[in-house]
């Protein structure tokens, strides 16, 4: 179970007295981070030097980590990694809380083997719910075969799914590794059934255009590599026009960096839509 590297649980008592740069480095060293190699002229570009999100090995450590995770109390699988449940998004939790019915819907789009259900599933108020996940065929597969339940499906398309007038879209992680992003949200926004849309740990930067980026990852987060969208905070918003902001927040995971000068920052977004759009 991975919470923290016990080095750098040593690096944090030395941080006062050491260059913050040093502890970067430092810090780096035990425990890689994700990096990103850019910027590209086009998806394609960037795709034709990533391994992509059908890597095998991505799914196979994302169910390994949430079968683990069944059995080990307040522990969860996030991106393919155990982590404690001391941090959740709290203010979507709430939220959800407050608009969902009993016999409420959430489509999760990109929502993996259902990782962010199992993870606020215990916080939510309702004896039932209707979760339906959105992933790829082989997401689908394996999760129809080995984690539904009751409340948790998995579907290839939304037509699959029967939908009722208490919906809630939920995009986690997903948009900024979507090749064209803007028209997976126009699709949902142009039906009558989704009245909220929750996005959940999305990237945004101070630049004025959307940079593409090849995102790669350290051998704890499957060693692999895959185009991402850092999307400019002024372009995204536009995506939603259709509908209002209810909440804007700082993530509850990830940390500000920066890259190519440009300041980028997670974070949770909660949209509603507007009267008569």
């Amino acid at each position: 179970m991975i919470y923290l590297h016990p080095m750098l649980k040593i690096l944090k008592i030395f941080k006062p007295y050491l260059p913050k740069k040093i502890i970067k480095i430092i810090a780096n060293l035990i425990n890689p981070s994700v990096k990103y190699k850019g910027p590209f002229d086009n998806w394609n570009d960037a795709k034709s030097f990533s391994s992509g999100w059908s890597d095998k090995k991505i799914l196979e450590k994302v169910y390994k980590s949430l079968i683990k995770s069944f059995d080990m109390k307040g522990v969860y699988e996030r991106d393919g990694e155990l982590v404690n449940d001391l941090k959740y998004p709290e203010n979507i939790v709430n939220f959800l809380n407050s608009n969902l019915n009993e016999n409420g819907q959430i489509i999760d789009f990109g929502g993996s083997l259902g990782s962010l259900y199992f993870q606020i599933r215990s916080k939510l108020l309702f004896k039932n719910i209707k979760w339906s996940v959105l992933e790829q065929s082989n997401y689908v597969e394996l999760g129809k075969r080995k984690i539904k339940n009751e409340e948790l499906d998995f579907f290839n398309n939304v037509d699959e799914i029967q939908v009722n007038n208490n919906t809630i879209l939920i995009f986690s992680s997903v948009l900024q590794y979507l090749e064209n992003p803007e028209k997976v949200i126009n699709l949902f926004l142009n039906t009558k059934f989704i009245e909220h849309v929750v996005v959940d740990r999305v990237i945004l930067s101070n630049s004025k255009e959307n940079k593409i980026y090849i995102q790669k990852n350290p051998k704890k987060y499957f060693n692999t590599s895959y185009p991402i969208i850092i999307f400019s905070e002024k372009i995204f918003l536009k995506y939603f026009k259709k509908m209002k902001i209810v909440i804007k927040d700082k993530s509850y995971v990830g940390e500000n960096f920066e890259l190519d000068n440009a300041k980028l920052y997670y974070c949770n977004i909660i949209f509603s839509r507007v009267k008569g759009s």
